[in-house]
């Protein structure tokens, strides 16, 4: 709340005459400004600054746009420019101080009306005095008789002094390995704290004792509570730090990568931006593994590049930090095995480690070195390897890696039992430590040793436990977040299962299999037929995002009187707020997922007389595809090796399958023909392609292999949109052409149309500017006039038009890196409830889309129904398409 400063003047009426006499001016009296600190050596309530002579100090002020009207003091007195260090950006201001003296009273002011107060003062002499004789102590005497000398000097120190001291015990307490005190000792600190405690020791103690709880004797639980506790005290910057990224580190312990990425985000944009670069560090390499569990391979790639430019592997730090960026390399490594072999730098980082003598670390690292060597198909090195780690020294999670190494070594070695014993090891393990991410694995690994053992049925169902597991995490991890770059991170596995399944002549499996590797992830996201049963909280969560992003567009629409500087800070500060609100719009999509639709192969099958359907999938054991196509209850399954001379041109082989499918008959009389195209394939035309681009060929349209069965709709009422005013000259004529061809036909045109409201249209055309953007498509988005309508938007809302036109660049863009294709906004229409969306996959000419739309709708059916319509406007796509080329970037998607 602002309150202005107060100023009290009384007036007195004197008996000898009028006389006027002004009281002196009080206090003002002041908002708390909130700070928090970072650079002390101990932080108590106050709050005071517990130092040990003149120092630099970083004080963060989140949140805070502006350090226009800061001012700082010492002792009453502005410090020059030259003590202060001011930077301000998005997410907020941080002053970095270098005090004169090391007692005195800091003062930072905020346009006159806030303050924050920080006493600096020394630290307390008996305290230091205790700890650095026992510190002298520790370098030459056990570390059970420093600790019990630590009791003894307790007895005679003051209360606050032993409080410290006990605080200092923690410390000593890990290197003992005395677990139970480091758990526990921080609560009864905690409630023994005197007055002036140490706070910034106190929450040392309880990351601590979190750290221990989730590496050392796992007790989530109480990892979640010590996390919580830290966090309790927002003055100790670096506290808040570490949690958050202890906060991540449990994430990804509970196989929630996706969660422990946005910890990780946090942590490192704050530690990046106070500039505490160890704890940095840490982050990254823990980012660097989180993004390698989700897929997200080529940011793995460009965070390990950048740290081995920077990171020394002789400094212990950067050791720690540069082996836990190559394991996050050889979980890349795991799904992607032409990457570099790592052995090298592993090899350093063990020399390091024994140097300084840390055991655990030794275990770890020479575990990754016969990991590394497994994956180079080098057995008898990573037999001679393992031979030489200490599993006492490994947590659990490791365990599990020496038996898959174990089982590598002895499939190796023509010893399939023992190799399935060490297997039946891993996946218990990983059950037991609910880790589904390594249980993925070991079910991969068994289905390969069966495969090599012949062991068919055995590894069909250890494939289809595979198939389930890899679904299950998909469906975990946000779309936002990269669940395209999971699944097709986990393609080889899949290609194994379809290849199996067609070798046992299971066709029909085969095809399920590979439609499901795009639909299964989707699901969730795709409008069942019944929308009466709307969730309260997704419908709470989308007001709120709609009330936000009408508060910028108010802010905005003055901005443009502002100097420069403020329209800069302006600029960050939505920035700032659009990405509060994404994370609204992610909710809402995690609510919508909440009870996901059942996915059946059987609503996809073309099963009347005529249609087709074709798919495709990488293959595992020969370079190439497999194409399956299915047609009147028959599955054809064709194989198209890939041409050494052109290896990276998916078009040539999409060409050829459809050649041999040709030849054989397999097109002959096909009327239409839906394509459900997978990784590279999304770019692909097939439609511009011989012989579907015939004359007499199938009406091709693209599918996303949901199958959805909604009823058609008998509304009878369009709506026709202009994108926001540009550098577009056609969209409004493109718009009237529209409106004016439905209308005429007898369909009614609606003013307006929202992605939430209840009636939706029959038909939606849309003509304006479109983006795809965002990773693998999820920051896709059409400019309204009302402001940028997202991908997200679409899908939470979970209501669309049965019939959607996109004249838009990139509408229906795919993104070919990924197994799915990622999304777009044609996908988020028709998982929104969308029967058809017509949308060009690149740039659009500004008066080819308004042409095309004139083609369109030049024989409207009668309203009333939708299914109709669709065909209607399909079959003149496909009409106008084989008469002009330049349209041949449309597509006309189905769900």
């Amino acid at each position: 709340m602002r309150r202005a400063t107060r100023w009290l003047v009384c007036v007195l009426v004197g008996l000898g005459g009028d006389r006027v006499r002004e009281l002196p001016d009080p206090e003002p009296v002041w908002d708390e400004l909130l700070v928090a600190v970072d650079g002390c050596d101990g932080l108590a309530s106050g709050p005071r600054c517990l130092v040990l002579g003149p120092g630099s100090l970083r004080l963060w002020l989140e949140g805070e746009r502006s350090a226009a009207a800061l001012t700082v003091s010492f002792d009453d007195v502005p410090l020059p420019a030259d003590r202060v260090k001011v930077d301000v950006d998005a997410d907020g201001v941080l002053v970095e101080i270098s005090a004169p003296h090391a007692e005195g009273t800091l003062v930072l002011v905020q346009e006159g009306r806030r303050r924050f107060v920080l006493e600096l003062v020394p630290q307390r002499a008996g305290y230091l005095a205790a700890r650095s004789e026992l510190e002298l102590r520790r370098e030459t005497t056990p570390v059970a008789a420093v600790r019990r000398e630590l009791i003894e000097r307790s007895a005679d120190l003051e209360e606050t002094d032993a409080h410290q001291l006990a605080l200092y015990d923690t410390e000593l307490a890990f290197e003992a390995g005395d677990w139970k005190t480091i758990v526990e000792a921080p609560w009864r600190l905690d409630e023994t704290s005197p007055a002036d405690a140490d706070i910034a020791a106190l929450d040392r103690a309880h990351v601590q004792a979190a750290y221990v709880a989730i590496h050392v004797v796992p007790d989530y639980a109480q990892a979640i509570a010590h996390l919580e506790a830290a966090r309790a005290h927002p003055l100790d910057l670096g506290a808040r730090v570490n949690a958050d990224y202890l906060a991540g580190v449990l994430q990804q312990r509970l196989g929630r990568p996706a969660e422990a990425l946005e910890w990780f985000h946090r942590a490192a944009r704050l530690a990046r931006r106070v500039h505490l670069d160890p704890v940095l560090g840490a982050v990254v390499a823990q980012q660097a593994v989180a993004l390698a569990e989700l897929g997200r391979f080529e940011e793995v790639g460009a965070l390990v590049r950048d740290a081995e430019s920077r990171l020394d592997a002789g400094d212990a730090l950067g050791a720690d930090i540069l082996g836990n960026l190559i394991w996050a390399q050889m979980l890349v490594r795991e799904d992607e095995p032409s990457l570099p072999d790592p052995s090298p730098t592993l090899r350093r980082l063990v020399a390091h480690h024994e140097r300084i003598g840390e055991a655990s670390r030794v275990a770890g690292v020479r575990l990754n070195l016969a990991i590394a060597a497994s994956q180079s198909e080098d057995l008898g090195e990573a037999a001679r390897v393992l031979e030489t780690v200490d599993r006492a020294q490994l947590p659990a999670r490791d365990q599990i890696f020496v038996e898959l190494v174990a089982a590598r070594v002895a499939a190796a070695a023509e010893q399939p039992n023992v190799a399935r014993g060490h297997l039946d090891r891993a996946r218990l393990l990983a059950e037991l430590g609910s880790d589904e991410a390594l249980a993925l694995r070991t079910r991969l690994a068994r289905a390969e040793l069966e495969l090599h053992s012949g062991a068919v049925a055995a590894a069909r169902a250890e494939l289809e436990a595979a198939e389930a597991i890899e679904a299950r995490l998909a469906q975990s991890i946000a779309p936002a977040a990269g669940r395209s770059l999971f699944s097709n991170a986990r393609r080889r596995g899949r290609a194994r299962h379809v290849e199996l399944l067609l070798a046992q002549g299971d066709r029909e499996a085969a095809l399920c299999t590979v439609l499901g590797a795009r639909a299964r992830h989707l699901r969730g996201l795709a409008a069942g037929a019944d929308r009466t049963g709307d969730d309260d909280e997704r419908l709470a969560l989308l007001l709120r995002y709609e009330q936000g992003r009408a508060a910028l567009a108010q802010l905005s629409e003055s901005s443009w009187e502002l100097p420069a500087d403020e329209l800069a800070q302006l600029r960050a500060r939505a920035d700032r707020e659009l990405e509060q609100l994404d994370a609204l719009l992610s909710q809402a999509v995690a609510r919508a997922e909440q009870a996901p639709p059942p996915w059946h192969c059987r609503d996809v099958r073309k099963s009347r007389s005529g249609q087709g359907l074709l798919t495709m999938h990488p293959a595992a054991e020969q370079a190439g595809w497999w194409f399956l196509l299915d047609r009147d209850g028959s599955i054809e399954a064709q194989h198209v090796p890939i041409d050494e001379s052109q290896p990276d041109d998916p078009e040539a082989v999409a060409q050829r399958a459809l050649a041999e499918l040709d030849a054989s008959g397999h097109l002959h009389e096909l009327r239409t023909l839906t394509v459900v195209p997978l990784g590279a394939m999304v770019s692909v035309d097939f439609h511009a392609l011989e012989p579907l681009e015939n004359e007499d060929g199938p009406r091709v349209t693209y599918a996303l292999g949901l199958g959805t069965r909604r009823p058609p709709s008998r509304d009878r009422s369009v709506v026709v949109i202009v994108g926001a005013a540009g550098n577009l000259r056609e969209p409004r004529a493109e718009a009237e052409q529209v409106r004016a061809a439905m209308v005429g036909a007898g369909w009614s045109s609606l003013d307006a149309w929202t992605p939430g409201q209840e009636h939706q249209p029959a038909l939606l055309h849309y003509a304006g500017h479109g983006h795809h953007a965002g990773l693998t498509g999820w920051g896709s988005d059409l400019e309204l006039a009302s402001g940028v309508l997202t991908s997200q938007h679409v899908i939470a809302h979970q209501r669309a038009p049965s019939v959607v036109v996109l004249g838009a660049c990139e509408a229906g863009m795919s993104d070919a890196r990924v197994i799915d294709g990622g999304m777009n906004m044609a996908s988020a229409f028709l998982l929104a409830g969308a029967q058809l969306v017509i949308a060009p996959k690149s740039t659009v000419a500004d008066d080819d889309a308004r042409a095309l739309a004139g083609a369109l709708y030049r024989a409207v059916p009668a309203p009333g129904d939708s299914r109709a319509l669709a065909t209607a406007l399909t079959e003149a796509l496909a009409v106008t398409q084989r008469s002009e080329g330049r349209y041949t970037d449309w597509r006309a998607w189905v769900p």
